[in-house]
C-alpha cells in the first residue's frame, strides 16, 4: 500500500506530485497538512493530529477526522502511526519542511528515527529517506548530486560510483557530506552499523 502524507511546512511546487496523488492508496493530512491539501485540490482520507491549526475548517464528508490531544508526539508522527496500522509498503510526504525551522528539524529526525519503514520526504528539489545497514544500488542515476548526513556513527561505510568515493570508513556522529555526485551508471552505498540520511536531487532541480 502506498500512503501519502501532508505536512503543515512550505507548500512547494513539485512537478511530479499528481503521480504521486494518483498512485496513492490512502492520502493523510497531518492538521494543517489539510491546508497543503485545499491548495492542490486532494481530497484526504482523513485528518490526523491534535487539531490546533485545523480549526473546525470545513471538509468533504468522506474525510476522517481523527483527533489525539497527547503531546508526546508531533501531528507528523501521529500521521506516521496512522499510517503504520494500514501496512504501507512506502510512505511519501510533502510539505514537510519550510517554514518552522524546529517543524523541519523534527520532520528530518523522524526519518532517522523510523527505521521499520520506508519514508520518503519531497520538496521542489528532491527527496529525502533513511537507509538501514547494508547496500543500496543506485541505477541510472550518473550526474546526480547526492548529500549523506548521519546522526550517530555508521561504521564501514563505502561509497563506489561516486565522485567522492569512501572504502570501508566510520563516519559521525554528526557527518555531515553535502554535494556528492554519482559518476557510473551504477553506484552503491554501503555500510554495516547505523543509519544513514540521503537527500537525493531529482532532474528537474538540475535545470
Amino acid at each position: 500500500m502506498n500512503i501519502l502524507i501532508f505536512a503543515n511546512g512550505e507548500n512547494t511546487k513539485i512537478t511530479d506530485m499528481p503521480s504521486f496523488v494518483f498512485n496513492a492508496d490512502y492520502i493523510i493530512a497531518a492538521d494543517g497538512g489539510i491546508f497543503n491539501c485545499f491548495k492542490h485540490n486532494i481530497q484526504p482520507h482523513c485528518i490526523i493530529g491534535d487539531l490546533d491549526s485545523y480549526k473546525d475548517k470545513e471538509l468533504h464528508p468522506k474525510t476522517k477526522i481523527i483527533h489525539l490531544t497527547e503531546q508526546n508526539s508531533t501531528d507528523m508522527e501521529k500521521a506516521i502511526e496512522h499510517a503504520k496500522t494500514l501496512n504501507p509498503d512506502i510512505i511519501d510526504v510533502f510539505c514537510s519542511f519550510g517554514k518552522r525551522m524546529d517543524h523541519t528539524l523534527g520532520n528530518i529526525f523522524i526519518l532517522n528515527n523510523y527505521t521499520d519503514m520506508q519514508i520518503y520526504m519531497h520538496d521542489a528539489y528532491g527527496t529525502m529517506y533513511g537507509l538501514n545497514p547494508g547496500e543500496k544500488l543506485l541505477t541510472g542515476l550518473a550526474g546526480t548530486t547526492v548529500s549523506l548526513f548521519a546522526l550517530s556513527k555508521v561504521e564501514n561505510i563505502s561509497l563506489s560510483g561516486f565522485e567522492y568515493p569512501l572504502l570501508e570508513e566510520s563516519i559521525g556522529p554528526a557527518f555531515i557530506g553535502v554535494s556528492n555526485k554519482i559518476v557510473s551508471d551504477k553506484a552503491t552505498i554501503k555500510f554495516k552499523k547505523g543509519r544513514l540520511i540521503v537527500y537525493q536531487l531529482t532532474k528537474e532541480s538540475k535545470k
